[in-house]
């Protein structure tokens, strides 16, 4: 038997128009869940969506990416972007 893990807390500060958005979605969804949908669980499960969307699509890009590296930094960082009327 699995035991479960304690959940971790979190603050969300969310602009008053993505909560607008995350109630109307969680209210057009009492047509599937005629008890509701708390805005904890639509929340959470749209994280887990996108953690999982995420590992299919964006990972395997991101891992097949090469680092590059630079051994000296380019002219307009190197001399702060400044020319040089002497």
């Amino acid at each position: 038997m699995n035991a479960r893990k304690p959940l971790k807390h979190y603050l969300l500060k969310l602009d008053p128009d993505v909560m607008a958005q995350i109630d109307e979605n969680r209210m057009a969804m009492t047509r599937l869940f005629p008890s509701g949908v708390s805005k904890k669980e639509y929340i959470q499960n749209a994280l887990i969506s996108y953690g999982k969307s995420f590992e299919e699509q964006a990972r395997p890009k991101l891992d097949s990416l090469v680092s590059v590296e630079i051994d000296e930094p380019f002219g307009i960082y190197y001399d702060n972007g400044l020319d040089d009327y002497r």
